[in-house]
């Protein structure tokens, strides 16, 4: 089947290149419209392949055919091109977050002008939470995805964080919910396997819009990543499997290891590992396999074999341009690296392309994480005038 469709969109890139030099001389109304439609669906077909690039190209020929501007036509206007604006722009933020475009904000500034009802106001959410993340603004992002949750009708208590003085005691309420909703042994939990398909789209909009909030939350607050994992995996439970419960699994392990549930959470990493390789195009394949290797598998290895397995995790999350995910399994892998290497120069050497690569996808928080382990390690070779304060991020 990908080889069908990987021939599909050859032929239509031939076709393609043609209208794409002549748009210039293309005029009329209704031809524009053709043209529009035919840019749109290459263009999308790029994106689910990961050709970020020339995905953007025939979706900004796609907008600018059918005379799409950051300005969404009313409900009543009928769309005779047949490009829908909403995910034609949600697609163009895609591309433009995968590529660290400067037109980024202008376009989730357009989505969040412009959304409609819950879910579309869920996907200007992520993109948006996604941008915070990399700014290192996680409380914001967590915020912002605790609103996207009252939106979508979820209970008070997953749509704000608690104060820190009643973190203790909604920790431990999520940590007693989880051990109820989630076998105790590992036959029953590798039996989660064989869950239907989760056929309910509104369902999937939902754990969608539970597992955004999941990365931020681990960073801002704890008890409400835990409180909101549990729900995740209940869901997942009754609801059925999808691409989405295998990042469930992977943050039910997570979850369940922090609780000191050890043999649960090995059990949950491996059936994360084995049900996400039914979806082997999706970014959640990316995720998942970053939060049981990146969370929980490393007890099970040395920081040699640990730091390799994140480098091929944060190449996974980029050829599915999931850059939030790509982030954190480049941090994971910058610790092990530096605990593994054989000196320090060698783990200084070793990192300037990942400070370059962090810096070109405007990644500050993992940036900034890189660059001051670097410089403990420049600070133990006494190559730094200053070990209080951080040299500049270009791997010098």
């Amino acid at each position: 089947m990908l080889g069908a469709r990987r021939e599909l969109l050859s032929g239509l890139y031939a076709i393609t290149s043609h209208f794409e030099a002549a748009v210039s001389h293309i005029r009329v109304r209704e031809e524009k419209d053709e043209v529009a439609r035919l840019f749109y669906v290459v263009g999308m077909g790029a994106l689910q392949s990961s050709a970020f690039e020339v995905a953007l190209r025939y979706l900004s020929l796609a907008a600018r055919l059918a005379g799409q501007t950051s300005t969404r036509p009313p409900a009543s206007q009928a769309n005779n091109n047949d490009v829908p604006w909403w995910t034609l722009w949600l697609a163009l933020a895609r591309c433009r977050a995968a590529l660290a475009s400067d037109e980024l904000q202008e376009t989730l500034d357009a989505l969040a002008k412009n959304a409609r009802d819950p879910v579309e106001y869920s996907d200007y959410c992520q993109m948006r939470a996604g941008q915070l993340e990399q700014l290192g603004r996680l409380p914001d992002a967590t915020n912002l995805l605790c609103g996207m949750l009252k939106r979508l009708d979820f209970p008070e208590s997953l749509c704000s964080m608690p104060k820190p003085e009643q973190w203790a005691a909604a920790q431990d309420k999520a940590r007693k919910r989880i051990l109820k909703v989630t076998p105790s042994s590992r036959k029953a939990i590798m039996a989660l396997a064989l869950l239907p398909e989760c056929t309910d789209e509104m369902e999937l909009v939902r754990q969608r819009a539970l597992l955004s909030i999941m990365p931020p939350a681990y960073g801002a607050c704890m008890p409400l990543n835990c409180a909101v994992g549990a729900e995740l995996i209940a869901r997942v439970i009754e609801h059925g499997m999808s691409a989405y419960g295998c990042s469930a699994f992977g943050w039910c392990a997570s979850i369940l290891a922090k609780f000191g549930q050890l043999k649960r959470a090995y059990a949950f990493a491996d059936l994360c590992e084995m049900a996400s390789s039914k979806y082997p195009a999706s970014a959640e394949r990316g995720s998942s396999l970053t939060l049981c290797y990146g969370l929980v598998q490393w007890r099970k290895r040395n920081h040699a074999e640990f730091a390799q397995q994140c480098e091929r995790m944060t190449r996974v999350n980029l050829d599915v341009g999931n850059m939030v995910y790509a982030g954190y399994s480049t941090l994971h892998m910058t610790w092990s690296r530096f605990l593994a290497a054989k000196s320090l120069s060698h783990f200084v050497s070793a990192m300037k392309p990942w400070l370059t690569f962090t810096a070109s996808a405007e990644n500050q928080f993992v940036s900034a994480y890189i660059n001051t382990v670097v410089q403990a390690a420049k600070t133990l070779l006494r190559r730094t005038n200053d070990p209080y304060t951080l040299d500049a991020p270009d791997g010098s």
